[in-house]
């Protein structure tokens, strides 16, 4: 990789992508924590539904996993 290469993806702005997996991931946790840490990704993914999300229940469980909610 080039220094300019480097400093350029550094210094840029967070993705579309990478700015709604951080908001997905703090509804994740609310829920999960809501729940007094009983629901795993089926019934925290139909909650994320109700509010709106568009989300697959393995997506939830990845982002449950990688950040150690069980």
């Amino acid at each position: 990789m080039s220094r300019s290469g480097y400093y350029k993806w550094r210094t840029s702005e967070a993705s579309e992508r990478e700015k709604r997996k951080v908001m997905l991931t703090e509804r994740v946790k609310w829920h999960f924590y809501d729940s007094d840490e009983t629901y795993g990704s089926p019934r925290v993914r139909n909650g994320l539904v109700v509010e709106g999300w568009t989300v697959s229940e393995r997506t939830v469980g990845l982002i449950m996993r990688e950040h150690g909610l069980r």
